[in-house]
């Protein structure tokens, strides 16, 4: 018939899809898509100063792996020492967690 349904989960949200036959290849898209342990596409490490997130991207989703924190000190005139040690401890984390 041709007819198609969109619906917008919200994140963190349980909800329950039901219908009364599934097909095998509807029920392969959904185990497929439900796997996090799929085949990832991309990885993807998203960031500004003091924070980073590393994501893993699939065809119908994306995981975040970590997420890196830090308080970054800001640079001062004469003395980036502090600034510098602080950003370096950053990237540190962000490779770890890659």
């Amino acid at each position: 018939m041709e007819a198609f349904h969109t619906i917008e989960p919200e994140l963190n949200c349980e909800f329950t899809l039901a219908r009364k036959h599934w097909g095998n290849v509807d029920l392969e898209k959904i185990e497929q898509a439900c796997d996090s342990t799929c085949t990832v596409d991309v990885a993807a490490v998203v960031m500004q100063e003091g924070l980073a997130h590393i994501c893993l991207l699939t065809p119908s989703m994306r995981l975040l792996r970590a997420k890196i924190e830090m308080n970054i000190h800001r640079k001062r005139r004469g003395n980036c020492s502090l600034y510098d040690k602080a950003l370096e401890g950053f990237y540190k984390n962000v490779i770890q967690g890659i």
